[in-house]
């Protein structure tokens, strides 16, 4: 989270908003603008706002979440200007709100197991979907403990997606932020180009290699960190020109902050001079027998770096060590050639097929000849690779139309399963990439899931009532 709020951009008037939510929601932080707020943010956003208490009221947040785009509205409303919402939880909903005198779960669960944040048991109708506004969920735990399906389909259904995080250790350790991420990214217009994990020795260089097209118009570098175990890290231009926090080169912009588990540099390409930025760029990564820990600080103009860092975006205390190091890294681009992944909605059980789809396009023009797959990670952790076709027999839609698919068949085991995709090609001569991760719930059939349409502890006969009711009431309308 502290990540996404660093991530906020304050010239193009980014704004918001924070909501916590137990057995009743409340706005910790009406919507303002990021520009000149970012430290108040910053600290609302603190741990001790978020101490874990009562009772989970899903819909209530989302409710009062999305209320605040509107309180105020937007004062410029700009082109393209995009709405999203966060929901992170790790617990099942069993408190609805109330919103012009209808009760409202986004599981539509009904009492006994649905009730009024006083505790007074009340069924509850499915939360509506909201219009115009891209929900993303984060459900982290465990899987049986997190009401995953219905945020999935709540979030499908808006444009967004779900995300569940087991666990935070080992290779695990960085998704949580490697989510939010992603969710910047697909917000902001970026293309995530790369997103992989590695281990360092002492006196290795690692070298990133990523592609830049010249209608590109910048590029964003997350490095993710162990708590106090930072190493430097640069970008190389096409041309050499170099980028390590104590040097701009003329006609770029940058700007670059860091939490306590990561750093993120964004690289602003000079406009009309695409010789300078189009072609293939180096993220570089040392490990030169330090590690440091602390935050680093916005370059500003004839600043002296050493009041901000060192070289390789990297504070100044620092200590000597041979040990390995671990890091993630990811990396975007300001671009128009995009994929979006796509995950069959719905429930799934063990044994059922999950349908893949990832879009290619360019400015809204399909791209073809791709080579597209999905690498996925089993609850088993076991690992198996799907490649997506785009030839019209895989229900892709028709041949050649940018739309890759394909059929996983493996789901043997109950959990979560990772998903992640990745494109290349050629793309008018140039090569490129672009990466998602999606993750999809696949349910015991022995204990199945309460997703509010008659499942556990569901009255079918309410359901159906209620059904008969809006009929009814449709019907007087007319």
């Amino acid at each position: 989270g502290h990540l996404f709020l660093q991530m906020l951009r304050d010239g193009t008037e980014d704004r918001a908003a924070i909501v916590r939510y137990n057995q009743n929601p409340n706005d910790l932080q009406s919507i303002i603008p990021v520009m000149g707020n970012r430290a108040m943010l910053e600290t609302t956003f603190s741990a001790a706002n978020f101490t874990p208490s009562g009772f989970t009221n899903l819909a209530g947040g989302v409710i009062v979440a999305e209320d605040e785009f509107n309180d105020p509205p937007h004062p410029s409303s700009p082109p393209g200007l995009k709405r999203t919402i966060i929901v992170l939880t790790d617990g099942k909903e069993n408190r609805c709100y109330q919103e012009g005198g209808t009760w409202y779960s986004i599981t539509g669960r009904d009492a006994p197991s649905m009730r009024r944040p006083n505790g007074a048991p009340q069924d509850s109708e499915p939360l509506p979907t909201p219009q115009g506004i891209s929900i993303y969920g984060i459900g982290l735990g465990n899987p049986a403990d997190i009401d995953g399906i219905a945020l999935d389909q709540l979030s499908t259904a808006t444009g967004g997606s779900y995300t569940a995080v087991v666990e935070l250790f080992g290779q695990d350790y960085f998704l949580l932020e490697k989510y939010f991420t992603q969710i910047f990214m697909e917000t902001a217009g970026m293309a995530m180009i790369s997103d992989p994990f590695f281990t360092i020795t002492l006196g290795e260089v690692h070298e990133h290699e990523f592609d830049i097209f010249p209608g590109d118009v910048k590029t964003m570098v997350v490095l993710y960190d162990y708590p106090g175990k930072r190493l430097p890290f640069l970008l190389v231009s096409p041309r050499g020109e170099e980028f390590s926090g104590t040097m701009l080169p003329p006609g770029f912009g940058v700007r670059y902050h860091s939490t306590r588990t990561s750093r993120f540099v964004e690289i602003t390409f000079p406009k009309g001079e695409p010789e300078r930025y189009a072609g293939r760029w180096k993220a570089i990564v040392l490990h030169e027998g330090g590690i440091c820990r602390g935050d680093i600080n916005l370059y500003k103009p004839n600043q002296d770096y050493k009041e901000v860092g060192g070289y390789g975006f990297i504070p100044l205390d620092c200590t000597k060590t041979e040990e390995a190091v671990q890091y993630g890294i990811a990396i975007g681009a300001g671009s128009n050639l995009r994929m979006q992944p796509y995950v069959e909605p719905g429930v799934k059980y063990v044994g059922d097929s999950l349908h893949l789809t990832a879009v290619l396009a360019e400015a809204g023009l399909p791209v073809t000849n791709a080579t597209v797959h999905v690498n996925v990670k089993t609850p088993s952790g076991a690992h198996f690779t799907v490649l997506l076709r785009d030839d019209g027999m895989n229900f892709d839609g028709d041949a050649n139309n940018g739309e890759y698919a394909r059929t996983f068949t493996h789901t043997p085991s109950a959990g979560v399963y990772q998903l992640h995709f990745r494109a290349e090609g050629l793309q008018a001569g140039r090569p490129y990439v672009r990466e998602a991760y999606r993750t999809k719930l696949v349910c015991d059939p022995r204990v199945p899931p309460d997703t509010g349409d008659g499942g556990n502890n569901k009255d079918c006969c309410k359901a159906l009532l209620r059904e008969i009711r809006r009929l009814n009431a449709n019907l007087i309308k007319k």
